[in-house]
């Protein structure tokens, strides 16, 4: 469960590494200037309520390397779409919630995909969450097929072609991504501490995924 434990008394400090023999970089050529380069000190652990932001940082730019490296690989392009829990499941876990929507995943025959997980959905009127649990996929397989699978199961799909973004659709700002495929698994599975959904502030994501291994 990530942001749970204490940081490390030097988790987020600012440190400099570099070079500052101005004179030989003056012999090199470089001028007669020093090199420095900040940077913030970091763990790196999911756990950390300090460093968690950088872990999932970590763990969305892994994801869409993997995203991209399939769709080079294979000559497709990644969907993005929202699949929607219908009012009459909204009651159940979110263990279960991922289970059914990895079995309707299946019956689609995707090629693979990450799968965020988002309990809460923000009014932006109000300025307060509300619950409304869904799941964002990005991945690769036919669009009709999955409407047409989920759609049996009383699930809506909406298409988010139209704002797609690879990296944001993958780092989202109250969600858990999980992955996963017909044939093999790589898979990080977590669960964040939620906040209520009368708190107007941003809820930790985790990451995870799972997709096809060849």
């Amino acid at each position: 469960m990530p942001a749970v434990t204490e940081p490390h008394d030097w988790c987020g400090l600012w440190m400099q590494l570099g070079r500052i023999n101005a004179h030989e970089h003056k012999k090199l050529g470089k001028g007669n200037r020093i090199y420095l380069k900040q940077f913030q000190r970091s763990c790196y652990r999911a756990t950390c309520k300090r460093c968690y932001l950088k872990w999932i940082a970590r763990q969305a730019n892994s994801a869409t390397r993997r995203i991209e490296k399939y769709a080079t690989m294979t000559s497709k392009k990644p969907i993005h779409l929202i699949l929607v829990v219908p009012p009459s499941q909204h009651h159940l876990p979110v263990k279960l919630l991922r289970q059914r929507m990895s079995h309707i995943l299946k019956i689609a025959e995707l090629d693979g995909a990450a799968v965020a997980f988002h309990p809460f959905r923000f009014n932006h009127d109000t300025r307060q969450w509300y619950s409304w649990p869904h799941f964002h996929l990005v991945g690769f397989g036919s669009e009709q097929k999955i409407r047409k699978s989920f759609g049996r199961y009383g699930w809506f799909v909406k298409n988010e072609i139209e704002r797609f973004s690879l990296s944001k659709a993958i780092i989202c700002p109250t969600g858990i991504v999980t992955c996963s495929s017909r044939n093999s698994f790589d898979s990080i599975i977590m669960n964040p501490p939620f906040l209520s959904i009368n708190q107007s502030t941003s809820v930790p994501p985790v990451i995870s995924m799972f997709f096809k291994i060849k």
